[in-house]
C-alpha cells in the first residue's frame, strides 16, 4: 500500500516563532489622514490668528491711556522743577528721544509735528504754570478710558471737535473736568461724536 506524501507547509507570518503578531501595516498616513492633520492645523491657525488681533485691538486703547499717563509725568519730572513748561512744545520736542511711547512718534510726511499711533496729530503746548496735550481718540470706548485716566492727573479736561492748544491751555470742546468738578455727562453726549477730541490741561 502506497503511502500518502505529506508535504510541509510553510508556518504563516502570522504564528511564526510560536506568537501572534498583527501583519505589516504600510509606512506613512494615507491621503485621507494626511487631509486631516491637514485641515486640524488649519483651524487651530485661524484661531490662534483670531486671538491674535483680538489681543492686539484691545492694547492699542490701553496703550494710548498708559503712554500719555507717563508722557504728562515725564513732563512734570523734567519741567515741573522751576515750574515753567514754555519750552514744552511738540515742534521742538517730536525730532528727539522724548518719547520712547509706541503711542506717540513724529508725524508721517511733517516736520515737528507730534502724532499718535495711527498719525492723528497730537497738539502740545507749554506756557509759565501748566501744558496741554489734545488728542483724538479712536472710539467712543477709548475716549471714556482716557478721559477716566487723564482726571487723576490733569487739572482741567475739555471733550468735543474742534480742539486746539495755545500756552498751555485747551480751547474748544465742553469742560469734563474743572479744577475739582468733574460733570460726567459730558462722557455720555461729547465721546459718541465722531472725530472727538480729548484736551487736557496739567499742572
Amino acid at each position: 500500500m502506497q503511502k500518502e506524501q505529506f508535504a510541509l507547509k510553510p508556518v504563516p507570518r502570522a504564528f511564526h516563532a510560536g506568537r501572534a503578531t498583527l501583519p505589516h501595516k504600510q509606512a506613512g498616513l494615507t491621503i485621507a489622514e494626511t487631509l486631516l492633520v491637514l485641515a486640524i492645523g488649519a483651524s487651530i491657525a485661524v484661531v490662534g490668528f483670531s486671538g491674535y488681533k483680538y489681543a492686539t485691538a484691545a492694547l492699542v486703547p490701553t496703550q494710548l491711556v498708559e503712554d500719555t499717563a507717563l508722557l504728562a509725568a515725564k513732563l512734570k519730572q523734567t519741567f515741573g522743577v522751576t515750574n515753567d513748561f514754555s519750552n514744552v512744545t511738540a515742534s521742538s520736542l517730536a525730532s528727539t528721544s522724548f518719547f520712547p511711547y509706541k503711542s506717540f512718534k513724529a508725524k508721517s510726511g511733517t516736520t515737528g509735528v507730534l502724532a499718535d499711533i495711527n498719525n492723528n496729530t497730537v497738539v502740545l503746548t507749554g506756557g509759565t504754570s501748566s501744558f496741554a496735550v489734545v488728542i483724538t481718540p479712536n472710539d467712543s470706548d477709548q475716549c471714556l478710558q482716557l478721559a477716566g485716566s487723564a482726571s487723576q492727573y490733569a487739572y482741567n479736561i475739555n471733550i468735543g471737535t474742534g480742539m486746539t492748544s495755545s500756552g498751555g491751555t485747551v480751547t474748544g470742546g465742553t469742560a469734563y473736568k474743572a479744577g475739582t468738578t468733574l460733570t460726567p455727562s459730558v462722557l455720555a453726549t461729547n465721546c459718541t461724536v465722531a472725530s472727538t477730541m480729548i484736551g487736557m490741561e496739567i499742572r
